[in-house]
């Protein structure tokens, strides 16, 4: 157990609460885990009751109800004549006291109102009529404080239910606390004390749902000083600050603030409001000049037991002493404990200190440059330095111990991308030099940790000796980041292209194969399916690790022989996925030996229960699921996918799902670069605002199609919509890009299911939708690649696929379209001669096989149904009639 308290004059800063959340975790019922949030009076709580249990066989057992515990005396007194009538006192266990502060302004207010005693009107057993019966009183009932205790720990209760919306509010409002604390009035003749304020826990959040603890503390003085001339500290996790007197209003009262805020046109305003930062506990220290003296034994065993006996400790026996106390220890027996103690905190302080120093950026900046001069040194062959196996193992070791445990745990390095960068080069670098490590690299990250599995690498591990590399977390804690607190994408994205940058290098040299450290990362990723898309955040690493590793073209043979197309698709079909339910020989996947396992469907009940929104908008997975089956021979890609993945990939599902939800899926987005300042002068002057000098020579803008919009500082131009960047990505964009086109050209069967899910998905749509836009914009590009035998089958199988989808439309005899309305009917019919004019206008060969003027009895007969359709529909007599005079 760590120690709690440090001698004087030692070097720990600050407290490092790692190894004590690890005992509060695995010992406190916590609602969350201990070290994710948690309500602070919660834990301030049981870990008080833990500590009392464990300190009762100890020389101090009732040190915790001696410091928070209070004795209080409930008093009935008749409200006429103020007679006290009765007594009942109470040894109270809570170590917190509660304050209602809603509708309070300070702690004096909240606590006069807790103290305001009840009044009922009952009869009184003293007192008779004349007939004999009892008289009735008014008689007032109070709570007040027989004993109180060392330390008064006050929770002003900032936090109730608003019933009416369904969600916990905090009140922010402004409460003063005062630096002394007079407890007379709430206590009994004789009992009260004067409590000086020490200590205030602040939470920093504007709701109930969410924030950040912080604490306010008084330092205490040294020997001979002014006992209240201590400073205020902040402790804010692992950074203290001092506070002056005239910041505690602003830090704890809460209330409200005018801050700054820009309105639509970039102009400053001032706006008002609430302080989300605000104390929540507030710890008081008795005044010991004011205490008055403590309760006899017989007095507080009295108020603890039942009856007038006093409560027997668990283990005592009947006939034991009760006035026998424990023996003090000898003074042999004292040194030897304070030397204990000394020589714990010494190396809890040693411990503190390597931590300290370790986590540095500059610390961990100046290991990376020295490991980057020894690798350049020893490329260079410069002076005696050669790049020996073994020191090329001690770099690898060593580099990737630094990156491991402390590099991606220092929060200044982990936040910067640059930092990060530099890390990931010198670790590439390493591990090219030596193949070995990086085959061994790639089996640690991928072997199992915990479990029998575990027990047996950690076994094999030994057996090698200093060439045995640990099996490492950092997929699971760096790239899927599964249990982390929050996501840090920086991170993520360090650890992705070390591991992608240590399989190239493999590759580069053929020996990606010589190992099964590759095949066996892919395994256990894909083995973990099931687990990975029941969190987004875990998902998205998980695909972005995918996508880096399927952009490498000597990588993605690998990828695609370990079914993870087929893994893939499976994930983002979700609960449609038919893969569970396949038999015979092509239903099992590569890598498991089984059928893929059945997901959850991809859909989470929101807030307010009123509908489903997507868990995972899968677009991250769409391009993983194209690099992978990404080639300049697409044939060969379906000769040499795996038989599940060639089925699954042509299921009539997925594609309609693909055409339906992701038309675009596998389009690369661009970020344009940003404009040179003549260029973004041009885009203001085309937005409307102009350029102006004033008297002073100094510019200033403004908007000539809105008012009051003159400012100083140079506007910004317009960011470009999403559809905008859309727009510029298809342009940029190979047709083999695009998923739905790799598909289409691997095979003449899946290239038929293709263009079929096409045009049933443009007869779906609406007109002018932008969905619309997408599907024939797909079918336009596939069309359009006329470099291999089956182009003329393609265009040929849309050709035939559209005319009959126009017949059954026209003649209105098909089941599915007796179904449906007149302007259901019009609106398909419109959408699907929509793609035929703009397929004859781009596709030459189309013109072939449709010609144009094939469809101009659509503007005699679909287009003045459509007509009449709208009409009718505003319920305008005279364009009616007009309509069916046209």
């Amino acid at each position: 157990r760590p120690p709690l308290r440090f001698p004087p004059g030692g070097e720990m800063t600050f407290y490092a609460a790692e190894p004590l959340l690890k005992t509060v975790g695995s010992n406190l019922a916590l609602m969350y885990p201990a070290e994710q949030q948690n309500d602070t009076k919660e834990f301030m709580d049981k870990l008080l009751e833990h500590l009392e249990v464990e300190l009762s066989g100890t020389t101090n057992p009732d040190l915790v109800s001696t410091t928070f515990g209070a004795t209080i005396a409930k008093v009935k007194t008749r409200q006429h004549d103020k007679k006290h009538i009765s007594r009942n006192p109470e040894y109270q266990s809570t170590y917190t006291m509660t304050l209602i502060v809603e509708g309070h302004d300070s702690v004096e207010s909240a606590l006069k109102a807790n103290f305001e005693p009840d009044i009922h009107e009952v009869d009184d057993e003293e007192d008779t009529d004349e007939a004999g019966k009892p008289v009735k009183y008014k008689f007032e009932y109070r709570t007040l404080f027989a004993e109180l205790p060392s330390v008064l720990c006050i929770q002003l209760n900032r936090f109730s239910y608003d019933y009416g919306r369904g969600v916990p509010i905090k009140h922010n409002h402004r409460i003063e606390i005062p630096e002394v604390l007079d407890m007379q009035q709430y206590s009994e003749v004789g009992r009260g004390a004067v409590y000086k304020l020490k200590g205030m826990l602040i939470h920093m959040g504007a709701t109930a749902s969410s924030g950040h603890y912080y604490s306010i503390i008084k330092s205490r003085p040294a020997d001979g000083e002014d006992p209240d001339s201590g400073a205020w500290l902040k402790f804010d996790d692992n950074r203290v600050s001092e506070l002056k007197a005239d910041e505690i209003d602003e830090e704890c009262f809460g209330g409200e603030y005018v801050g700054q805020q820009k309105d639509t046109y970039g102009n400053l305003r001032h706006v008002t409001r609430e302080k989300g930062w605000n104390a929540y506990l507030v710890f008081y220290e008795l005044d010991s000049a004011t205490a008055p003296p403590p309760l006899t034994k017989e007095e507080r065993e009295a108020s603890k037991g039942e009856g007038g006996e006093p409560e027997k400790k668990d283990g005592e026996e009947e006939g034991e002493d009760d006035d026998e106390e424990e023996a003090p220890i000898g003074p042999d027996e004292a040194v030897a404990v304070l030397e204990a103690q000394a020589e714990q905190v010494q190396t809890a302080n040693e411990k503190l200190w390597r931590r300290a120093l370790l986590y540095q950026p500059a610390t961990l900046d100046l290991f990376r440059k020295l490991i980057a001069v020894k690798l350049f040194a020893a490329k260079k062959a410069i002076g005696p330095v050669l790049m020996t196996p073994e020191l090329a193992r001690s770099l690898v070791r060593t580099g990737f111990a630094l990156y491991e445990r402390a590099v991606l745990h220092c929060e200044d390095v982990a936040a910067s991308e640059s930092d990060l960068r530099a890390w990931t080069t010198v670790l590439v670098s390493l591990f090219s030099n030596d193949p070995q490590s990086a085959l061994a690299f790639l089996e640690a990250i991928s072997a199992a940790t915990k479990g029998e599995e575990g027990e047996a690498t950690a076994a094999a591990v030994a057996a090698a000796g200093p060439n045995g590399w640990e099996p490492s977390e950092l997929i699971r804690r760096a790239v899927l980041q599964k249990g982390a607190m929050r996501n840090v994408t920086e991170v993520r994205d360090s650890a992705i292209t070390l591991i992608t940058g240590v399989a190239k290098g493999l590759a580069e040299v053929n020996m990606i194969n010589e190992g099964p450290g590759f095949s066996q990362m892919v395994k256990r990723l894909l083995d973990a399916v099931e687990v990975v898309v029941q969190d987004a955040d875990v998902l998205d690493g998980y695909m972005c690790l995918f996508l880096e590793l399927a952009k490498s073209p000597a990588l993605r043979p690998k990828l695609l022989s370990c079914d993870v197309a087929a893994y893939l698709a499976h994930i983002y079909l979700a609960n449609l996925s038919p893969a569970p339910e396949y038999t015979g020989d092509d239903a099992a996947a590569i890598a498991s030996g089984e059928p893929l396992p059945k997901l959850p469907a991809n859909t989470r009940k929101s807030i307010a229960a009123m509908y489903s929104h997507p868990l995972h908008n899968y677009k991250i997975l769409l391009q993983a699921l194209s690099a992978v089956l990404r080639s300049a021979t697409p044939t060969e890609v379906f000769a040499a996918m795996p038989p599940l993945s060639r089925r699954l990939l042509n299921e009539a599902r997925l594609l309609t799902r693909l055409v339906d939800k992701d038309p675009l899926a596998g389009l690369k987005t661009i970020v344009p670069e940003p404009p040179t300042p003549e260029e973004e002068e041009a885009m203001l002057l085309a937005e409307g605002w102009q350029k102006h000098a004033a008297q002073t020579g100094k510019i200033f803008w403004s908007h000539k199609r809105r008012k009051d919009t003159s400012t100083w500082e140079r506007p910004k131009p317009r960011k470009h919509t999403v559809n905008e960047l859309e727009d510029l990505s298809l342009k940029a964009a190979a047709p083999s890009d695009l998923l739905l086109v790799s598909l289409a050209l691997m095979d003449p069967s899946m290239a038929g299911s293709v263009c079929d899910a096409l045009v049933q998905g443009v007869e779906r749509s609406y007109p002018n939708s932008r969905v619309l836009e997408h599907k024939l914009t797909v079918l336009k590009l596939l069309l359009q690649c006329d470099g291999d035998e089956h182009h003329e089958g393609r265009v040929q199988r849309v050709a035939e696929q559209l005319n009959a989808q126009i017949g059954k439309l026209r003649e209105g005899e098909a089941i599915e379209v007796r179904a449906l309305k007149n302007h259901q009917k019009c609106s398909r019919m419109e959408v699907l001669v929509k793609a035929v004019q703009e397929l004859q206008d781009t596709i030459p060969a189309f013109v072939l096989i449709f010609p144009k003027g094939t469809l101009d009895w659509f503007l005699v007969r679909y287009l003045y149904l459509l007509l009449v359709t709208c009409y009718l529909s505003e319920d305008d007599p005279a364009a009616d009639a007009a309509c069916r005079t046209c």
